[in-house]
C-alpha cells in the first residue's frame, strides 16, 4: 500500500506495479481458437525437384483478397491467417508455365496443403487444376470440423441449444448423465449441453467464446 506522504520514488514504483497488474488481467487472444486458416504447399518442376523463389499468389474467390509470397529454399510456402473461403492458388517462375489450382476450400482453423507442379514453357501459358478435397489430412494431426451457416439455419434445434450441433460431427455423442461432474462436485455444464468427442469425458471439453475462456470450474 502506498501512503500519500511517501517519497516520489515510492509512488513511481507503485504506479509501475499497478500497470503490471492491469496488464496481467487483460485477456489475451488464445492460440487455440482462430477465425482464419492456413494454406501451405510445395512447388516443384516436372521432375519433382523443388523450385525455390517461385512466386505464389493466393486469391480469395469470394472477396478478391490477394496475398503474394515466395517459396523458400525447399520450395515450400506457408500463408497463415487467411480468411475462410474458396481460394485460387497460382505459382509462377521464370522458364515455366504458370500453374494454378482453383476452388480450394479453407475453413476456420484449418490447415490446407496444396502442391503445385510447374512445367517447362512460357509464363504466358497456364496449367489449371480443379482442387479436390484430400481423403487424408497430411499437413496437420488435428481433427476439426466446422458447422457451417447452412447447417445452423436448417437443422432443427430443440430448445435452441447450439451445443446440439456438435452431434452432427462424426465421433461426437451426447454426454453420459453424471459424467460431466467436475472435481468440486458441481455440474460443469447442463446435461442437455453435454457431449463426448471420441470417448473423451465431457468435463474435459474446452469452450471458447470470442477468444475468451468460457468454462465453468
Amino acid at each position: 500500500m502506498c501512503r500519500s506522504d511517501a517519497q516520489s520514488v515510492v509512488w513511481r514504483v507503485c504506479v509501475v506495479f499497478a500497470l503490471m497488474v492491469v496488464t496481467a488481467l487483460v485477456p489475451r487472444h488464445a492460440a487455440a481458437q482462430a477465425v482464419s486458416g492456413t494454406i501451405v504447399g510445395t512447388v516443384t518442376d516436372s521432375s519433382g525437384a523443388v523450385v525455390s523463389g517461385a512466386k505464389v499468389t493466393l486469391v480469395n474467390e469470394e472477396t478478391g483478397l490477394t496475398r503474394t509470397l515466395s517459396t523458400d529454399t525447399h520450395g515450400e510456402f506457408q500463408a497463415p491467417s487467411m480468411t475462410t473461403g474458396s481460394y485460387t492458388v497460382t505459382a509462377e517462375a521464370q522458364g515455366f508455365k504458370l500453374a494454378s489450382v482453383s476452388n480450394l476450400p479453407l475453413s476456420v482453423d484449418q490447415r490446407v496443403k496444396v502442391d503445385l507442379k510447374l512445367e517447362i514453357g512460357a509464363m504466358t501459358e497456364t496449367v489449371s487444376i480443379e482442387a479436390a478435397r484430400p481423403l487424408v489430412q497430411t499437413s496437420s494431426s488435428d481433427l476439426a470440423t466446422t458447422v457451417n451457416q447452412k447447417q445452423i439455419e436448417t437443422l432443427p434445434l430443440n430448445g435452441r441449444n447450439f451445443v446440439q450441433l456438435t452431434r452432427t460431427v462424426p465421433g461426437v455423442a451426447r454426454g453420459i448423465p453424471g459424467a460431466n461432474i467436475d472435481r468440486a462436485g458441481s455440474l460443469a455444464w447442463r446435461a442437455s449441453a453435454s457431449f463426448s468427442a471420441n470417448g473423451q469425458r465431457p468435463r474435459d471439453n474446452n469452450y471458447m467464446l470470442d477468444d475468451i475462456d468460457n468454462n465453468e470450474d
